[in-house]
């Protein structure tokens, strides 16, 4: 499937795009991996027509890195429709591009934040905290009871 594709390398992006020259550029992942980051210039459409639709452009399709299957899709799709001036970023999309350090556009307002593991903002993280808790609260009435039960059980977790 691969072996038809146009391609066009990094370098040659960054060209066309650094001389203003025609070029759609369309990330074909989910939108909110579109919010999440983007190359610069970039689009997002729900559909392939909507991409291609009305272009005389040459029309730049990329996904996050070269096994990503979304933008060959949306490539042979277009081509298939009748489309020519397509072409496939395939150095290795969205991964190739930040990896030179190139930069990024994206809807985040805010940085990213870490979740430590068992945080309680989550179902999961609740979760956890709960068997804690409950684990806890088993240990300690062990503890004052005297029982030596309560103290295997709770050794053995």
């Amino acid at each position: 499937m691969s072996d038809d594709i146009r391609t066009i390398s990094r370098d040659e992006l960054q060209a066309k795009l650094d001389a203003g020259d025609d070029v759609k550029l369309v990330m074909t992942l989910h939108e909110w991996a579109f919010r999440a980051a983007r190359i610069p210039g970039s689009l997002h459409f729900a559909t392939v027509d909507e991409a291609y639709a009305g272009s005389t452009s040459t029309t730049v399709v990329y996904c996050s890195d070269p096994a990503c299957v979304a933008s060959q899709y949306a490539y042979h799709a277009q081509v298939d429709r009748g489309y020519r001036n397509v072409r496939r970023y395939y150095a290795g999309g969205l991964a190739d591009w930040t990896a030179a350090g190139l930069p990024l556009d994206s809807d985040r307002t805010d940085p990213p934040t870490r979740r430590r593991r068992g945080d309680v903002d989550t179902d999961i993280g609740r979760r956890r905290a709960s068997r804690r808790e409950h684990r806890a609260r088993g240990r300690r009435r062990g503890q004052r009871a005297g029982s030596a039960s309560a103290g295997i059980i709770c050794s053995s977790r």
